[in-house]
């Protein structure tokens, strides 16, 4: 991947489905899917299909933490 570019990991929680997206800072796509929402069954569940999600792209798209600067209120 291009080490210039910020990537973020966005996510859509819904009822059924966790649709996630990579997008670099300047809103182009890279990647895309979706997960069951484990939520129902219990919280730790949820959890852990979170953090596989963060693990399983983090190291391919080198993650940093959001520039809260971007999110307007």
């Amino acid at each position: 991947m291009n080490e210039s570019k910020n990537f973020i990991l966005t996510l859509d929680i819904g009822g059924t489905y966790i649709k996630y997206a990579i997008m670099d800072d300047a809103f182009n796509f890279y990647e895309h899917g979706k997960l069951r929402n484990m939520l129902g069954s219990n919280l730790t569940n949820f959890y852990l299909e979170l953090r596989n999600l963060y693990a399983k792209v983090k190291p391919k798209y080198d993650l940093k933490k959001p520039n809260h600067d971007l999110i307007k209120s």
